[in-house]
């Protein structure tokens, strides 16, 4: 099997994941494990705005505690589902859990400088003890990639297949998106807006 044969096999099974809304929790350890993850949660939020939007007047949040926002993941197969998402209606909050960011080149900040209601960034200002804190992307309080505590990395570190992050991704777990939600919006409350 090539290695693009992988890729699509990968893509695949996530997005019957999603599609059946599955309580099965996969693995996800590469940087491009990660990407197709996030495009798959964005698919994922964009369908749950829609029906969100179709039965009331609220709006679906997506949460993404990061350490750098690499635009190597979240920048081109991810953009097109974001951009959708917020022009539906929904709402994303990115909380960079560090003493600055580069958001030069960074497609995800330049949609939120677009819509800065929708789109929105805190900063920590601090990494202390950042090695110990779990990254996570959260769609409402059902799916979520959440990775294992890792030392701290810059965008620059990222290719394809480096580094191996260990994490693992699940469209229907609303107890751990729970969990994960009551945590990112206690540190939001406490971290500045992104000058």
């Amino acid at each position: 099997m090539t290695e693009m044969d992988i890729r699509t096999k990968y893509r695949e099974l996530l997005r019957s994941l999603r599609e059946g809304n599955s309580t099965q929790s996969v693995t996800n350890l590469r940087p491009w494990h990660c990407a197709a993850a996030v495009s798959e949660l964005m698919a994922f939020a964009c369908d749950s705005q829609k029906a969100i939007k179709a039965s009331s007047n609220g709006h679906a949040t997506v949460r993404i505690l990061t350490g750098s926002c690499p635009q190597h993941v979240y920048g081109k197969d991810a953009m097109e589902p974001t951009r959708q998402f917020v022009l539906d209606g929904g709402q994303v909050r990115v909380l960079v859990y560090n003493d600055s960011i580069d958001t030069t080149q960074n497609s995800l900040y330049s949609l939120g400088r677009q819509f800065p209601q929708t789109v929105q960034w805190r900063l920590s200002r601090t990494n202390v003890d950042g090695d110990k804190l779990s990254h996570f992307f959260v769609v409402n309080a059902a799916a979520f990639r959440l990775e294992a505590p890792h030392r701290k990395l810059s965008g620059e570190n990222f290719t394809d297949c480096e580094p191996k992050i260990p994490a693992r991704i699940c469209f229907n777990d609303p107890e751990t998106a729970n969990q994960l939600v009551k945590f990112f919006d206690g540190l939001w409350e406490c971290c500045a807006p992104v000058q």
